[in-house]
Parts: C-alpha cells; sequence; structure tokens
C-alpha cells in the first residue's frame, strides 16, 4: 500500500472567520492548567470541558473551545500555549 504524500491533498481547509475552535491541553494537573487559561486568555470567553486522563495518571487533558478571529490569532493562540509550562501538549 502507498500513500500520497501530504502536500496532494491540496491546500489547507478554509476557515471562515470568526469561527469557534477547539483545543485539547494536556498537562500533568488540571488546577494549573485552569489557572494558566486564566492568565493566558484573560477576559477573553472560553469553554472548558474536562478531557482524559493517562493509564498511569501522569497526564490529564481539558478541551477548550473559543471563537478565534482569523488565522494569525488561532496560531498565536496554539503558541501561547505551547510555550507556558503548565502544558505538556496542545493538539
Amino acid at each position: 500500500m502507498t500513500f500520497a504524500p501530504i502536500t496532494d491533498f491540496g491546500d489547507a481547509p478554509l476557515v471562515e472567520y470568526p469561527s469557534p475552535w477547539n483545543y485539547r491541553l494536556i498537562g500533568v494537573a488540571v488546577p494549573e492548567m485552569h489557572a494558566a487559561l486564566v492568565t493566558l486568555l484573560e477576559s477573553r470567553p472560553y469553554a472548558v470541558r474536562p478531557g482524559n486522563q493517562s493509564r498511569t495518571g501522569r497526564y490529564c487533558s481539558i478541551d477548550v473551545e473559543l471563537v478565534v478571529n482569523s488565522d494569525e490569532d488561532r496560531h498565536e493562540l496554539f503558541a501561547r500555549f505551547k510555550a507556558h509550562p503548565a502544558f505538556v501538549y496542545v493538539l
């Protein structure tokens, strides 16, 4: 079986802004992740849903939904989350 390179699937999907967007944030402690959201998102409205916990209990996740206003805004939020020590992975 052969697979086409990613570039053969065409351009990135067209997203109309403003648009709701979800991030899955993975860290080691939910309270620290919630505190980081308050700091990073300031007065921006968002919703948080509990995610999963790893089998060993070392990692946990939360799902964050908020409205993004542009590609730049979406990428900037991703970079902010990724740079914060409360988050180990950002999806």
